[in-house]
């Protein structure tokens, strides 16, 4: 498995280096799980995904889910070009915070 999950100035970080598939959910998801929800602001780093699926879709909903039920801030999301192809297609940005790299852009919640 290929996550790196840290905290830093009361932030949580997690890179995933790995497709966000089927193949790899039980894996993403305990890890998911195991991280400490307690920290303000959570910020996922996918720039390395260069695959994802429905798979990988649920369980980016399931942390947002959760980051709202414990009140933190929309879990920031920096893309790679496929997970922002599936976030255009699947109009997933109302449920985080983003940024792509490649084009500099960001967006946030709708409200």
């Amino acid at each position: 498995m290929n996550i790196i999950s840290r905290v830093e100035n009361n932030i949580q970080y997690l890179e995933i280096n790995e497709p966000l598939s089927i193949y790899q959910s039980a894996e993403i998801k305990a890890t998911l799980l195991s991280l400490d929800w307690q920290h303000q602001i959570v910020k996922f780093d996918l720039s390395h995904v260069d695959e994802i699926d429905s798979a990988g879709v649920q369980l980016l909903l399931m942390s947002a889910k959760a980051a709202r039920e414990y009140r933190l801030s929309p879990i920031e999301i920096t893309h790679s070009s496929k997970t922002r192809e599936i976030f255009d297609l699947l109009h997933l940005d109302h449920h985080f915070d983003w940024h792509d790299p490649n084009t500099s852009e960001h967006g946030s919640i709708v409200q």
